[in-house]
């Protein structure tokens, strides 16, 4: 170890020790690391860069100028976690910018509360040893976390922070919930409409100025996008801001650039339930992907029964089915017909014979005769419409339980659904 480079270490366990500022504190550790390096929270947000005089990087200037991460690099970040995060200590990625990254998380009592990535300019990655990089992210995650708790008491809340904080926080009562939004840009009555977009798959690599948060903004000017576990959250302005009648088209266009799907909850009146909305919309959208559904945009009013049927566990849902179902269903599989696909599709067209037969590309006639062997040979009756709602989630029950089950063992009245069900 050279004099320079011990005095440099003691400096930084001199500042680490003594001094509590974090942009000290990554400006000292680029110097022993003799790289440049940024610190991000765990919300994407920029904590802190080194100093960037003399680099040329747009992607990685861009960011300490925006002052938070890219969607597209959020997405990237996120699923860090996801890929060894806390076995792993870090990953090098070489496809943001011209130059490589070195991205650790920031774990503090088994948690994730931020990332420090550091840019491969004056030095390799690899002549670094694991101890130097070890020593600067424990001592930045320590001070991150105090520097996260004096912010969350003395922190004059943007739009988007406060976004994430209530999407984060369940409130006692109505009255906590009023006094933290008051007076900031939310109301505590408007009409609003929220997006779950599933960023789980998200690989573009877009650093420009058509990145994928910009194009939201330019879509829906009214509205809030924070990043948010594996979705980003769009939240939508409804009551102060009249929507473009094509919004649903225009959004469907701009997830199908990236190939992404997106949950959307009921308008609502109060961001105090913000929590259940937003499970709403990722219920929507988990179900339409489960249930093979090619929609681009679920709606949470089109999966609602759905969502009934999903809430029932796996081994209780055979208790729900009627008795003439059970029958159809065993006969199914014994057989290898479809009567309970013909049931499910009949009753979801409403009893209308040409449009069940376009589901199933199948003959009218063929569903006529289905449909009279049905009567006759199970007793299922149409003319009950308790029987028929009965019938239909009982349908439901048994698609979800093939799909969730399809390389599982076959259905048995003890153990509940499981693959071979027809749909």
């Amino acid at each position: 170890m050279t004099h320079a480079f011990a005095e440099e270490r003691s400096a930084f366990l001199e500042l680490a020790f003594h001094v509590n500022n974090i942009q000290q504190l990554v400006r000292q550790g680029a110097n022993l690391l003799q790289n440049p390096i940024a610190v991000f929270d765990s919300h994407y947000y920029t904590v802190a860069y080194s100093n960037t005089q003399g680099v040329e990087d747009d992607v990685w200037l861009a960011g300490k100028e925006r002052g938070y991460c890219l969607f597209e690099y959020a997405a990237m970040l996120h699923g860090l976690d996801h890929m060894g995060g806390h076995s792993a200590p870090f990953q090098v990625f070489d496809d943001f910018g011209p130059h490589r990254r070195r991205i650790s998380p920031l774990i503090s009592n088994s948690v994730t509360i931020g990332y420090l990535t550091v840019l491969e300019y004056d030095h390799n990655l690899g002549d670094t040893p694991d101890d130097l990089y070890d020593l600067v992210i424990g001592a930045i995650t320590k001070e991150l976390a105090i520097e996260q708790v004096i912010k969350q008491s003395q922190r004059s809340d943007s739009a988007e922070f406060l976004l994430v904080n209530l999407l984060n926080t369940e409130f006692a009562n109505r009255m906590l919930y009023e006094q933290r939004v008051l007076g900031t840009e939310f109301e505590r009555e408007r009409q609003y409409r929220l997006f779950s977009i599933d960023m789980s798959t998200f690989r573009s690599k877009t650093t420009g100025e058509k990145h994928f948060k910009a194009q939201l903004a330019t879509l829906f000017p009214k509205a809030w996008t924070v990043f948010h576990h594996q979705y980003v959250v769009l939240l939508l302005d409804c009551g102060n801001y009249k929507m473009p009648e094509s919004w649903e088209s225009l959004l469907t266009e701009c997830l199908n650039q990236y190939g992404l799907y997106a949950g959307c909850s009921d308008v609502f009146s109060s961001l105090y339930r913000i929590r259940e909305h937003y499970a709403h919309a990722v219920t929507a959208e988990e179900l339409a992907r489960k249930l093979g559904h090619s929609t681009v945009i679920a709606r949470y009013d089109s999966y609602k029964l759905w969502a009934i049927a999903y809430s029932i566990r796996p081994e209780k849902r055979m208790e729900y089915l009627s008795s003439a179902l059970l029958q159809l269903w065993q006969a199914d599989r014994k057989n290898g017909s479809e009567y309970v696909k013909t049931l499910s599709a009949y009753l979801e067209s409403g009893g209308h014979l040409e449009k069940a037969a376009r589901e199933l590309h199948i003959h009218r006639n063929t569903v006529v005769y289905r449909i009279e062997k049905m009567k006759e040979r199970f007793g299922i009756d149409f003319d009950s419409m308790y029987r028929n709602f009965q019938n239909y989630i009982g349908c439901m029950f048994l698609e979800l339980s093939r799909v969730e089950n399809a390389a599982g063992e076959p259905l048995t009245e003890q153990n509940g659904p499981r693959s071979g069900a027809d749909k």
